[in-house]
């Protein structure tokens, strides 16, 4: 009878370790280097029937015969859903207030500082879409005199958003025909 290997800690930290060896060297990880990395100190004779009972479960691939590990696509995602820890992929940033925002902004120029804030905090690309006014149902439309040439066009979402737009008096008739 053959016993079927269980996944316990020490598979856990072997797991880990490949993974992140494989992250970082992009080739697969042997025994030995593992070994000298390991905080446990076990020996590359254990570490090889870790790994080999890893990969008999599923989350390590031998690409060839004497070749190291690499992670499957069950090991990573184990690696992810389990290993990973949130509070070490989370990590508190304080901004001076008036770094990336002032009162002066408008909707657009908070959300590019927020994009910018977020890129350079986690070094990693931003977007921000701003949603589409032409698709949207609006809930309120309102045009306000504002002085002797000037009108102010207010529209208000179902969604509670909010845009306003300043215009001539004269280029007033333009807008309502465009329906901007």
């Amino acid at each position: 009878m053959t016993r079927k290997p269980q996944f316990d800690g020490r598979c856990q930290t072997v797991l880990t370790e490949v993974v992140n060896h494989y992250i970082e060297n992009a080739e697969p990880a042997g025994s030995r280097s593992i070994s000298r990395i390991h905080t446990e100190k076990l020996s590359p004779a254990t570490i090889r029937n870790v790994m080999s009972d890893l990969e008999e479960m599923g989350y390590l691939h031998q690409p060839y015969t004497s070749a190291g590990r690499v992670p499957t696509d069950q090991g990573y995602r184990y690696f992810v859903d389990q290993l990973t820890k949130p509070e070490n992929l989370i990590r508190e940033v304080e901004l001076p207030p008036d770094t990336y925002y002032t009162q002066n902004h408008n909707l657009e120029e908070v959300l590019e500082n927020a994009c910018t804030a977020l890129s350079e905090t986690s070094h990693q690309a931003g977007l921000v879409m701003l949603p589409s006014f032409s698709n949207m149902l609006f809930k309120h439309i309102e045009f306000i005199k504002v002085g002797a040439n000037f009108m102010y066009k207010i529209k208000i979402t179902r969604d509670c958003s909010i845009k306003g737009k300043h215009y001539r008096a004269g280029d007033i008739a333009e807008v309502i025909e465009k329906g901007a």
